[in-house]
């Protein structure tokens, strides 16, 4: 017969065996830092990348975009450091579809034509739909072969890319190129494509060197107004005051609309148009998320 003294001996060994027990099992459980990604940051998101340009003296700029990517992260553990990709070399990403900072992802829409030319005062295109499920670091556009411009006249001219190389552009980004939804789990990737600085002409040769840039609603400003006379196809030349100038063109009722200017107080924005004087603005503020607005301005001649 066992004694009360061995009999507490004995629960005391099972209790603490229980206790090592589902220490062990609590354990097994617990998530290691880096392992898996935070709820708040690990739901599939809609990915939306977007297109737009501020026009060029041309009736069309036509780029053949045979494929969109996108390269995201392979878990969460770098979701906090926006800056974790930025040493990422474009130059070897062709080689493979994944390395140490992350795997491209197609997104799957079918090649085509897109007027790049068209796609100023807030027109815009959709160019690639996908899911997400980490943080976006980049984003990858291949071009065909069947690029061109027509010109004023109508006359149509082939765009040569001076090598393989410029028929993949990579647009690196960050957390203020983003705009993101966390109500319907949407992320859309606005791009600017600078048509009337990527198409170069010499003597009648048309090459084209790709200029895009992200931006994001949030993080950018926007500027808008009306150049008059209405019938002129006005430039409107906004300097920032740090060497990146952008370009726009009106559209037959004289307005305008530029988005995706970062924010300053220093630019200058300039409208001309052939045979008129050009009129100058300077020190025109810009704002993060809101727009700034130009009265009429009429060019005399």
């Amino acid at each position: 017969m066992k004694t009360k003294n061995q009999t507490a001996v004995a629960f005391s060994i099972l209790a603490a065996f229980v206790l090592i027990f589902s220490s062990c099992k609590k354990t097994d459980n617990i998530r290691k830092p880096g392992t898996f990604p935070p709820v708040s940051t690990a739901s599939i998101k809609d990915v939306q990348v977007i297109i737009s340009s501020s026009g060029a003296n041309f009736q069309s700029v036509m780029l053949d975009v045979q494929k969109v990517e996108i390269k995201e992260d392979l878990d969460n553990s770098n979701y906090d450091n926006d800056n974790f990709a930025d040493e990422d070399d474009n130059m070897d990403d062709h080689l493979k579809t994944v390395d140490e900072f992350g795997q491209w992802k197609s997104l799957g829409q079918s090649p085509k034509l897109i007027d790049i030319a068209s796609l100023k005062n807030g027109a815009e295109s959709l160019i690639g739909n996908n899911t997400a499920m980490y943080k976006v670091r980049k984003i990858r556009i291949t071009l065909g072969t069947n690029n061109y411009v027509i010109d004023n006249a109508g006359e149509t001219h082939a765009l040569r890319l001076e090598n393989d190389v410029e028929k993949v552009i990579y647009i690196r980004v960050h957390e203020d190129d983003i705009d993101e939804d966390l109500t319907l789990k949407q992320q859309i990737f606005h791009l600017y494509f600078d048509a009337a600085g990527s198409v170069k002409v010499d003597n009648g040769n048309y090459t084209l060197e790709p200029i895009v840039r992200p931006f994001s609603m949030k993080a950018f400003g926007e500027l808008t107004g009306q150049v008059l006379p209405e019938d002129v196809n006005s430039l409107v030349k906004i300097d920032d005051g740090q060497g990146n100038t952008t370009l726009a063109f009106t559209e037959k009722n004289g307005e305008f609309k530029v988005r995706g200017l970062k924010e300053g107080n220093n630019y200058t924005v300039t409208f001309e148009a052939p045979g008129y004087s050009a009129q100058e603005f300077t020190s025109v503020i810009m704002e993060k998320g809101k727009k700034t607005e130009f009265n009429s301005i009429t060019l005399v001649q």
